[in-house]
């Protein structure tokens, strides 16, 4: 999910020294432990964790954000929790399963245990927040989330539990990867990289930011923006561009579109005759083009009309804020030590 004080997210160095790795060979490390278990619902994606003494919890795996943030009513302290005595008030946006939806949340700030499922990485004493208010509806789907994204969106004065993950040394390499499958299953690999998954090499990029990049807009194998700023949140559901250039995308694949007053932009295709609409990385002609796969682009359907997943927007200025619908069918690599993503299809 995006946080809402940055929507209009802070490029921290120019885009003119962004180092661009065009193409990394599979020399990369295995992963450091057996993969975490994902599982969609509503297009958010969830592990499970233990944290403190509250066992068993499906938690949203979110790259837009940094914080690990319990509902109401969830958390039970561990026997080594630490109450700081700080509260924290947060707000996130595209909370909602069609990508609209904001929510600020209050609460108190722990450090505590967190271990995911699946895997044997655990932090003992990691910053999170359990939500006070509001009390209904729940500010997230299920029981909470984890951000993965770096230390300038963290809201909690604590390091992200990835980082943490890195700086204690539980990790080959502080790098993580997602595989999402289209049929509502996928994989968190910690470490490494899992190059048995997909055929190749991974096409990299540099990050400006966790996790904030470059890319070419493609539609139907022609560009249609070069070099736009791409933040890519596997906690949004959609994806959404600037009303310009999405409306661009949708001319150069033939097809219908509707412009609200309000500048936001839906796509409509033939179900039977998906176009192919992606980004390029790295941003150049030496790039891979990567195309949203035909079943995640949908996302309606009534008979043979289809609505497309990527909609334009005002709201993010003249970034992309591309969500888990992108993911699906891919395997993506967020490489910390790197600065690098990596972008690669399953097989």
């Amino acid at each position: 999910m995006a946080l809402s004080s940055s929507m209009q997210y802070i490029i921290k160095q120019s885009m003119a020294t962004l180092r661009v790795v065009l193409q990394q060979p599979n020399a990369d490390l295995p992963p450091s432990t057996e993969p975490a278990r994902l599982v969609a619902d509503q297009g958010f994606w969830f592990s499970n964790f233990t944290i403190g003494a509250s066992k068993n919890l499906e938690i949203l795996i979110d790259t837009g954000s940094s914080d690990a943030v319990l509902n109401p009513n969830i958390y039970q302290p561990g026997p080594k929790s630490y109450d700081t005595g700080s509260t924290f008030q947060v707000g996130y946006g595209t909370t909602n399963p069609d990508g609209s939806g904001t929510e600020t949340a209050t609460g108190k700030i722990y450090v505590d245990l967190i271990a995911q499922h699946g895997t044997d990485l655990s932090v003992s004493e990691q910053a999170l927040g359990a939500i006070s208010s509001p009390q209904s509806p729940d500010t997230f789907p299920h029981q909470g989330l984890i951000g993965y994204a770096g230390y300038s969106s963290a809201q909690l004065g604590g390091k992200p539990f990835i980082h943490s993950l890195c700086d204690q040394k539980s990790l080959k390499e502080c790098r993580f990867g997602l595989a999402l499958k289209t049929n509502g299953k996928g994989s968190l690999f910690y470490g490494g990289v899992k190059s048995s998954l997909f055929a190749g090499s991974l096409a990299t990029a540099s990050v400006i930011d966790e996790w904030l990049t470059t890319g070419d807009i493609i539609a139907n194998g022609k560009t249609i923006q070069s070099r736009a700023t791409i933040v890519t949140d596997s906690g949004t559901t959609v994806i959404f561009g600037p009303t310009d250039q999405v409306i661009a995308m949708f001319k150069a694949a033939r097809m219908h579109y509707h412009l609200s007053v309000d500048g936001a932009v839906t796509g409509y295709y033939p179900c039977s005759s998906p176009p192919s609409l992606g980004f390029r990385f790295p941003a150049g002609s030496s790039g891979s083009v990567f195309n949203a796969a035909p079943a995640a682009l949908a996302y309606a359907k009534n008979g043979n009309n289809c609505t497309a997943v990527i909609q334009g927007t005002v709201g993010f200025g003249d970034q992309w804020l591309v969500g888990q619908a992108f993911f699906q069918g891919k395997y993506i690599d967020h490489n910390i030590d790197a600065g690098t993503m990596g972008f690669a299809n399953l097989k």
